[in-house]
């Protein structure tokens, strides 16, 4: 399989339970020890063209066969948006750091893709953001309109922020299940933890039809 970084990797299927909140801990000098549960908050930004800076434009005649616009996103993070011939990746990188950035929604499968427009932003209430979480599409080969238009197969996909950025996992949207819920859960329990380059880009709960089209 493929990673979405370009790198080899073998895609698991698992499934997460339900995990308690994460707590931080310190002990008074009384020796009590006193727990504070985290409180996850999420952020949101637009990939909307029009609140995007476009930076380049591949024209064929009078017509715009590619371009990349750079989006503002939290904490000085930034999305990078990429449309070739009706394919999509979005990359994240942190301002004024070159060298920390990733490919985190993507396809090398050549089917068309696009990006939606909200981006969700994971963290703990007063910090920066530890995780992304954007919704990426593929078209359906198989349920094209008449005008020849795909049907969109829509994933969620997970990724770690901070000193290396890297995809976590994704989620099916088209299976019967809570893929909002799911990849808030995997972000907050399981991003901070990853291991860019060495752990695995997991498919967390079930599959649907954006599973039989694309896997990465």
């Amino acid at each position: 399989m493929q990673r979405l970084d370009g790198q080899a990797t073998r895609v698991v299927r698992v499934g997460i339970a339900s995990l308690a909140a994460a707590a931080a801990a310190w002990t008074m000098p009384c020796g009590v020890t006193i727990v504070r549960a985290e409180e996850f908050v999420s952020a949101y930004t637009s990939t909307k063209p029009s609140l995007c800076r476009k930076t380049n434009r591949v024209m064929v005649g009078s017509d715009e066969y590619g371009s990349t616009r750079v989006c503002h996103g939290k904490a000085g993070y930034v999305v990078i948006v990429d449309d070739e011939d009706l394919r999509t990746t979005a990359t994240i990188m942190k301002r004024g750091k070159p060298t920390s950035k990733a490919v985190v929604a993507g396809s090398g499968s050549g089917g068309f893709s696009s990006v939606h427009d909200a981006v969700e932003w994971r963290g703990i209430k007063g910090a920066e953001p530890f995780a992304v979480i954007l919704r990426w599409s593929i078209g359906d080969p198989d349920d094209a309109t008449k005008a020849g238009f795909q049907k969109d197969l829509p994933f969620l996909f997970v990724a770690r922020l901070g000193a290396a950025i890297c995809t976590v996992a994704y989620v099916d949207t088209t299976a019967k299940q809570d893929a909002n819920a799911l990849a808030r859960q995997v972000a907050d329990q399981k991003a901070r933890a990853f291991k860019c380059g060495s752990d695995t880009v997991q498919l967390v709960g079930a599959r649907g039809r954006a599973s039989e089209v694309f896997t990465p």
